[in-house]
């Protein structure tokens, strides 16, 4: 076996897994990204949104005030706004706490 040459690896289709696996990775990338984007931008907008509201609400609250006769009671002094909705005493600047 002195003039035999040595056997030569085959590599045959080994770039097309890799080039697809590698397409994948970037594509999946590019889903997380897309994803943590829109959620961002979602919470932003219900950010804004609530924002609005609140101060829509107070514009019309003093709007309101304003145009009651003196005898009506006035908003309170010390800022916060509260309405009684269902049972349950509501502070619009801060919805999650709710008395009884």
């Amino acid at each position: 076996m002195m003039g035999s040459r040595p056997t030569a690896v085959r590599h045959n289709g080994f770039a097309l897994p890799e080039a697809l696996l590698a397409l994948l990775s970037l594509m999946a990338g590019a889903h997380s990204y897309a994803l943590r984007t829109e959620t961002w931008l979602t919470i932003h907008a219900q950010d804004r949104a609530r924002a609005r509201a609140v101060a829509e609400a107070g514009v019309w609250l003093a709007v309101a005030d304003l145009l009651s006769p003196p005898s009506v009671q006035r908003l309170p002094q010390d800022g916060r706004i509260r309405l009684r909705a269902q049972g349950r005493l509501l502070d619009l600047l801060r919805p999650g706490d709710a008395e009884d």
